[in-house]
C-alpha cells in the first residue's frame, strides 16, 4: 500500500489553501490558509486524481491526512509522520468528501462547523464550535464492509 496519493495532479481551485508538500519520502503537506473568511459551505477540490476502485458508502477506507483550523492556521491532528489510519468516517464532510473519490485520489476538503465538529467543536483539539477545519487526505486503499 503506498504512503501517499498517486495518479494525475490537478491545480485547486482559486481561493482554497495552498499546499506545499516536503520534499521526502512521506509527501506531508503544508498547508497555507489564506487571508480571507473561510467558505460558509463544505468544498471539495480533487488536488490528484487517483486511478483505483470508487470508494463506496460501505467501505472502509485507508488514509492519509492532515487536519487543519482556519481560524489559527495550527495542525491539530495527521497521520503522516506516523501511520495511515483505516477509518469508516471522519467528520461529515470528509467522509462524504471520500465516498465517490477513487483510491489514489488526494483530497482538499473545507468543512465549516456543521461538516465539521458542529456547534461543540473538539476542546481536546483547539477547535471551537465556530471554526472551519480543512482536510488534506490521501486515499490509499478501501476494504468492502459486508
Amino acid at each position: 500500500i503506498p504512503l501517499q496519493a498517486h495518479g494525475t495532479a490537478q491545480a485547486p481551485p482559486d481561493g482554497f489553501p495552498s499546499l506545499r508538500l516536503d520534499f521526502d519520502t512521506t509527501g506531508r503537506p503544508t498547508v497555507g490558509i489564506p487571508a480571507v473568511d473561510p467558505p460558509t459551505t463544505r468544498q471539495v477540490a480533487t488536488l490528484i486524481v487517483g486511478d483505483g476502485a470508487v470508494v463506496g458508502a460501505t467501505d472502509e477506507f485507508l488514509i492519509q491526512f492532515e487536519a487543519v483550523n482556519w481560524r489559527t492556521g495550527a495542525v491539530f491532528d495527521q497521520t503522516w509522520g506516523d501511520a495511515p489510519r483505516s477509518l469508516l468516517e471522519v467528520v461529515p464532510g470528509v467522509t462524504s468528501a471520500v465516498i465517490g473519490s477513487t483510491i489514489g485520489s488526494r483530497l482538499i476538503v473545507i468543512c465549516p462547523p456543521i461538516d465539521g465538529f458542529g456547534a461543540i467543536g473538539d476542546p481536546t483539539a483547539g477547535v471551537l464550535g465556530t471554526d472551519t477545519v480543512v482536510y488534506v487526505v490521501d486515499i490509499l486503499a478501501v476494504t468492502a464492509i459486508p
